[in-house]
């Protein structure tokens, strides 16, 4: 059964015979200044009606978004693809993506689900279908973006009643740490990227979504699906956002696997369910909004109804017990996937790309031009950006960084970033980078004896 014909089973099944599965867990309403915080609670869908699914309001990238997308409410949702979260305080805590009664993805915690502290991260490789989600428009690259979520529809009827954000992104078909999207192997450490990441100097990173783990089994792995979809760059997978710069794939294996083989992002749908809370400002004035990944929307505005995010919050009967994932998938490739992976940027070098609006010509100018002097941190950010981007100008900076700097600490940076692009196979685009770094280490070994050591490790 393709994809596209197990999302219609569903929708089309009578609710009387999922109910058991619809109803599993709750989320508590909202408690103090928050209407909704990871906490689970379930409406129960009227079950002589179908899902309806409302495009709300669209946006378009910049000012704030990173990314196309629109606001979505799903009515009457059949709640068999859903986050399911522990609620009692243990010795860990789960966060679950469900699709029926099977653990897709989970995101594995100490005592309480805390938004800034790292997670072990399990796919449950549950996901048995062999088919894309294929229509034309999510498989074109010129479609608009509505008509894409219009296709979308028999899927996202089968999430829980809500409001949702979808976004017209591309990720990286890794997971941010090595790791082919593919070749994710479960371990059991807290890992990065599972949470909004921590830059230092009081800085954190943003909440968009980078990076993909499967949830298909890898026996699936198809090379003539994957090889169909390499000279199709337009073609969207799709991809629920979990947390940090995470997401779980839910469709389009073989499409974010020919990126792979591409050396591309690959362009994916990512759904993201709203939270609601209430910010008071210095004025103590209070102000609900709806909020997803780093976008927010006041309750003021007109395609919010506030009884609708009621409605949907009401706590239900019956909440499951949620056990940790456990098993791994050992289905090896017959290819380096870890070679695939590091051809992408780390959560790291995502979160210095995510520092600055736009990185552009006027951007390394105004470095080059000494707008940046006392500012470490973003001289730092800078050349890790142009790394991760594979900026053609990135010695023109590393250059000026080593001979114009004076910041011990930003130069050691900067031999580190000619050392990871090495290893990369990046020269830079220097013929003879060997001889500029054994003249570089000559002339500040004296002064700097740690940096001198540190290049002549890297010869």
């Amino acid at each position: 059964m393709s994809l596209k014909d197990l999302f219609r089973f569903f929708v089309d099944k009578s609710f009387s015979e999922i109910k058991e599965n619809q109803d599993c867990e709750t989320r508590s309403a909202a408690a103090s200044e928050s209407i909704n915080d990871k906490q689970q609670v379930a409406s129960e869908p009227d079950i002589n009606r179908q899902p309806t699914v409302s495009i709300l309001h669209s946006w378009k990238k910049g000012n704030g978004f990173f990314a196309p997308g629109v606001a979505i409410f799903v009515e009457n949702g059949k709640g068999l693809l859903r986050e399911a979260y522990t609620n009692e305080i243990t010795e860990y805590c789960y966060g679950n993506l469900m699709f029926g009664d099977k653990t897709l993805f989970q995101l594995q915690g100490g005592e309480y689900y805390c938004p800034t502290c790292e997670k072990i991260v399990k796919s449950g490789y549950n996901l048995e279908q062999t088919k894309e989600f294929s229509f034309d428009a999510i498989n074109s690259e010129d479609s608009d973006f509505e008509a894409v979520v219009e296709q979308m529809k028999p899927l996202l009827g089968l999430l829980k009643s809500d409001y949702y954000f979808l976004w017209d992104t591309e990720l990286y078909p890794t997971d941010g740490n090595g790791n082919l999207f593919w070749d994710f192997p479960n371990e059991d450490i807290p890992m990065t990227g599972s949470c909004v990441y921590y830059r230092g100097a009081c800085e954190w990173g943003l909440l968009t979504p980078h990076f993909t783990i499967a949830t298909q089994p890898k026996a699936k792995f198809n090379k003539e699906r994957a090889e169909y979809y390499r000279d199709k760059p337009g073609a969207r997978a799709i991809a629920y956002y979990m947390d940090g710069n995470l997401t779980a794939l839910l469709d389009g294996h073989h499409k974010a696997m020919a990126a792979a083989m591409e050396h591309r992002k690959v362009r994916a749908v990512v759904i993201s369910r709203c939270s609601y809370t209430v910010w008071q400002d210095v004025n103590k004035k209070k102000e609900k909004f709806l909020i997803a990944n780093d976008a927010r929307f006041n309750f003021s505005e007109p395609w919010i109804d506030e009884r609708k995010i009621e409605s949907v919050h009401v706590a239900t009967k019956k909440v499951i017990r949620l056990e940790p994932v456990t098993t791994n998938d050992e289905t090896e490739f017959d290819f380096d996937t870890k070679k695939l992976a590091y051809e992408y940027p780390t959560v790291s070098e995502c979160a210095s790309i995510d520092y600055f609006d736009e990185i552009n010509d006027e951007l390394i100018d105004a470095y080059l031009r000494g707008e940046f002097v006392n500012d470490t941190y973003k001289c730092q950010n800078l050349i890790e950006a142009l790394g991760a981007i594979k900026s053609p100008r990135l010695f023109e900076v590393i250059d000026h960084c080593l001979y114009k700097e004076f910041d011990k600490d930003l130069l050691y940076f900067a031999a580190e970033q000619i050392e990871k692009q090495m290893e990369r196979g990046n020269n830079l685009g220097q013929d003879n980078l060997q001889d500029y770094l054994i003249e570089y280490m000559t002339k500040v070994e004296n002064e700097y004896p740690e940096l001198g050591k540190k290049i002549f490790e890297m010869l």
